[in-house]
């Protein structure tokens, strides 16, 4: 006689539950998972490590050129380095004439993929001292990279150098962990197979969360790479410009011509302000004097801002033209990127112009001997990481002739 169940719905339900084959079919299809899981977590993870020595390494590449570029052309002024290794290093700031400049060997082999930029291939050791350095960084944990950092300097005129460096991590150093005792097993029971099933469910959670993290990780740097080299790029064009402020003087002609045409030669600094600068100078090289204005829009704010650059020659000028103006640097957000340096090295109150003869606390504008430019940059999305943005900060200052 057949006994049947039946349930309060009326109908009937037969579970017999997995079997040991199902189960292991299951564990095969996780395991499958998991490992592809695991690939893509390692590769996230290099790609987020690779990313973040190229932050450092660009941050630590910068912060050479800052110092150089914060030098007159003339400069001999050997600057110093101190690492977390307790490691002085000498940056010297003297180049030569192009094209083979002072320093690390320039690649001038036009068949080359480094053609133009450093030889790779140069022994550290062949680099004239002053011009290379193997700085160590420090990070948690008793972590160290050491970077190879070399640089060229080319003497372009009396105004303008070419600054090229390179950099690349030479080696890592991770503390070593004890290796844990190993064991051996005869196999497991079913008991324990449920147990890994469930633990391994846990796991498959915390690294494709990780994974998620990492990848977020990465996109910002990223994005902090990118944010530096345009704040960079924008640092390089203003010093170089301002380099070439005041060139070719009124002194260079007689009186005579240059009353006659003033758009002959460069006033130098026309006015500076904290949010816009206005200077003249042959900033092209073409022989023509241009007026050059970088300005914060707007200018009073509120931030973010962008930071704006045009010029227009000073015969245009004196006609009537204006420049047209490009953006440089966006997602500015403080709103006094310059000041003028006085030649004791301290700051004078802004506005500073030559129409109203000087600055307010009585400093003429034959006393600004340098322009000081300080950027606070922000991404202009937010981290997918934390929902916050990222910002850099980033400061220069350029000398004048004026």
């Amino acid at each position: 006689m057949r006994r049947e169940l039946a349930f309060r719905s009326g109908k009937k339900r037969n579970q017999s539950g997995m079997t040991l084959v199902e189960l292991m079919f299951a564990m095969v299809i996780l395991a499958v998972g998991l490992g592809a899981l695991n690939i893509l977590f390692i590769f996230a993870s290099e790609t987020d490590n690779k990313n973040s020595k190229a932050t450092s390494s660009t941050m630590l590449a910068q912060k050479v050129l800052e110092q150089i570029s914060a030098q007159h052309p003339d400069s001999i002024q050997v600057i110093s380095l101190t690492d977390c290794a307790g490691n002085a290093w000498n940056v010297n700031t003297v180049g030569s004439p192009a094209p083979t400049g002072t320093g690390a060997r320039v690649e001038t082999d036009t068949s080359s993929p480094f053609y133009g930029g450093l030889d790779p291939s140069q022994d550290y050791a062949a680099i004239p001292v002053g011009y290379a350095m193997q700085y160590t960084d420090c990070g948690v944990g008793g972590r160290q990279t050491v970077y190879d950092v070399r640089w060229n300097i080319m003497t372009v005129d009396q105004y303008t150098r070419m600054i090229t460096d390179r950099r690349n991590v030479m080696r890592q150093r991770i503390p070593k962990l004890s290796d844990p005792a190993h064991t051996h097993e005869a196999g497991f029971s079913l008991l324990e197979l449920l147990m890994v099933v469930a633990i391994l469910t846990v796991v498959l959670g915390v690294v494709v969360r990780g994974a998620v993290e990492l990848q977020a990780r990465s996109a910002t740097e990223v994005a902090k790479v990118d944010l530096t080299q345009q704040s960079r790029q924008f640092m390089d064009q203003v010093v170089k410009d301002l380099h070439h402020a005041g060139y070719p003087s009124v002194r260079m002609y007689d009186q005579a011509t240059s009353t006659a045409n003033p758009a002959l030669y460069g006033q130098g600094l026309i006015s500076i302000s904290s949010n816009a600068i206005v200077f003249e100078g042959d900033v092209d090289g073409s022989g023509n004097v241009s007026v050059v204005f970088v300005q914060l829009n707007p200018l009073n704010g509120p931030c973010p801002c962008i930071l704006q650059r045009g010029s227009v020659y000073k015969q245009a000028y004196l006609a009537g033209n204006m420049p047209q103006y490009y953006k440089q640097v966006d997602n500015v957000m403080n709103l006094n990127p310059f000041s003028a340096i006085l030649n004791d090295g301290t700051t004078t109150e802004l506005p500073c112009t030559i129409a109203t003869g000087g600055c307010p606390d009585g400093n003429s504008m034959a006393n600004v001997k340098a322009v000081g430019l300080a950027l606070n940059v922000r991404t202009g999305n937010p981290s997918m990481e934390d929902g916050k943005f990222s910002t850099i900060t980033m400061s220069s200052e350029a000398k004048i002739n004026n």
